[in-house]
């Protein structure tokens, strides 16, 4: 497939919709982006912290550290559970707008915290506020998954993690912005802007429309027709593409045993359990290459290296690296596959966390008294910042897709809620293991350790586990994996069922809609009726 057809069912207002719903992934990425550079500006650690008499500077304690960043990962797995039912029950429109209302609360509760002093009623703001992006996360991969065709499904599901990327770099940027601010505006400023892509939502979700299985799943086939049709290619709405797609679609349902979306209990049965296995790695893995360690404690282990201002700088590079490799991955996604990144990633990370480790190993890399370990170990935390962005990526796009028809949102939803269980760990164990404070481990840069060996775990995982979907329709999944092929097996399988009919529908491939239409007329299965390609005069039977 050339690069023009691999784009062919891109259209404007599509990506007008996916930009809306992105909105989401750009709240998230803010909060995170921010707190982890917040916890470290002078305003914040003022308002919250203790001073230290040795040393004359404020800090948050230990104690206070792990609640402040562990808690609020309790409301996000709390926001990914719920993101199931949100969705089945009130659709993706209104998920989004739910979301946005519960953020701007949320807001407003950090931020008048400043009255108070209470980091109490901070860290409740922030649990609010992170089941807002619990349910972002979610019902952002997956409307992005729905209404992209196959072969554009990794740029379009995974632009979610490039724009938390970007996300990040504005949080962190603002609180560059006031790195050397003493007054509460240094971190009112970078918490209230936090408020605009609840605004954006708030504005623009109106004029995207639903997600056309969402719509079929309810048994409102006529406006899923209409929706399809705005988001697709008029060329391929003329030929009748868009009306055998939601046909295609409906029958993938009746095949996978009608509306009924399933049991939790089925996560666990027949091949589910190993899709959800697999997943749930995946999520755990985003968490123990090291990202949650550099995004959320980078910041706090610049400054006790001593690199004072220049840290918020440190951090923007940081993410800028993630940005910059996001980018990369996305665009290519639908070429090179899934595997891959996880393969590269994990082992990138391994490698850059052992230089950490390695040169930390007398403790503090200032303890050292040699200023080019210092930066050594700043360059590798910032490299593994940058590649321990593929595993992210690849965690919500294969959790998005590995569920097939029915189980998707189940898997998707279960799996942040491993997300966060392990997002928790890490953020309430970590405070006690870097720092030198009392009652700490003071390791210093060797928790790098901690993070190495999932890292070469991950890429043990990538070449032995991790299935390429790459191309493929979300119904074409339950077919491959009924099929029990390995790992490294999936990408020259050919289907030969529903889901590789909605797979050339999305694409326009005409030698994939016949060798779908002979393969359904062999079955003896029902005949979808002729679409005319009306471009060369062809009628394609299917």
């Amino acid at each position: 497939m050339g690069l023009l057809d691999r784009y062919h069912g891109v259209t404007p207002y599509m990506l007008f919709s996916c930009l809306i719903y992105l909105s989401g992934a750009l709240l998230y990425g803010i909060d995170t982006g921010s707190f982890g550079s917040l916890q470290a500006l002078p305003s914040f650690t003022r308002r919250f912290g203790v001073l230290n008499p040795t040393t004359g500077v404020y800090a948050l304690s230990p104690s206070v550290s792990a609640a402040a960043n562990s808690i609020p990962f309790a409301g996000q797995a709390l926001g990914a559970f719920l993101s199931s039912f949100t969705v089945d029950w009130f659709g993706y429109k209104w998920t989004m707008i739910i979301l946005a209302f519960v953020q701007v609360i949320a807001i407003v509760i950090e931020m008048t915290s400043v009255y108070t002093s209470a980091w109490g009623q901070l860290t409740a703001g922030r649990f609010l506020a992170y089941t807002s992006t619990g349910l972002a996360e979610m019902a952002v991969t997956h409307y992005n998954s729905e209404v992209s065709p196959a072969s554009t499904r990794g740029l379009l599901a995974g632009s979610m993690l490039f724009f938390n990327a970007l996300g990040n770099l504005w949080g962190a940027g603002m609180s560059r912005a006031y790195a050397t601010e003493l007054g509460d505006r240094g971190w009112l400023i970078p918490t209230g802007v936090q408020l605009v892509p609840a605004a954006i939502i708030l504005t623009g979700i109106w004029f995207t429309v639903e997600s056309p299985r969402w719509l079929v799943i309810q048994g409102r086939n006529g406006e899923a027709l209409n929706n399809l049709n705005r988001l697709r290619p008029v060329e391929d709405v003329n030929k009748g593409y868009t009306k055998l797609e939601v046909d295609a679609i409906e029958k993938s349902l009746e095949e996978a045993g009608g509306l009924d979306q399933g049991r939790w209990l089925d996560l666990f049965r027949g091949n589910m359990l190993r899709r959800t296995w697999i997943a749930w790695s995946l999520f755990a893995f985003l968490q123990f290459t090291g990202i949650q360690f550099t995004n959320t404690f980078a910041a706090t282990f610049y400054v006790a290296q001593g690199l004072g201002a220049n840290t918020f700088t440190y951090v923007v590079l940081g993410n800028v690296g993630q940005i910059v490799t996001c980018l990369f991955q996305i665009f290519t996604y639908d070429i090179f596959g899934r595997r891959i990144f996880s393969i590269l990633g994990g082992l990138l990370c391994f490698i850059f966390l052992a230089v950490v480790s390695i040169l930390g190993a007398g403790g503090s890399a200032a303890s050292n008294n040699s200023r080019s370990a210092v930066n050594a170990i700043v360059a590798s935390i910032i490299l593994t910042q940058t590649f321990a962005r593929w595993s992210v990526t690849n965690a919500f796009v294969i959790g998005g897709e590995i569920g097939g028809v029915k189980m998707r949102k189940k898997i998707l939803a279960s799996s942040g809620v491993v997300n966060m269980i392990c997002a928790i760990l890490v953020t309430a164990v970590v405070p006690y293991l870097f720092p030198t404070a009392p009652g700490s481990a003071g390791l210093g840069a060797r928790v790098g350790w901690f993070f190495a060996a999932p890292s070469f775990l991950l890429f043990l995982f990538g070449l032995f586990v991790i299935p390429e979907l790459k191309g493929r329709s979300l119904e074409e999944t339950d077919e491959l994996f009924a099929a029990g092929l390995q790992a490294w097996q999936f990408s020259s399988y050919k289907t030969k069922g529903t889901g590789a009919l909605i797979a050339a529908l999305q694409d326009d491939d005409t030698e994939k809609l016949r060798r779908a239409s002979v393969t359904e007329a062999a079955s003896g299965g029902e005949k979808y009726s002729a679409a005319s390609d009306s471009s060369s005069g062809r009628k394609i039977s299917v």
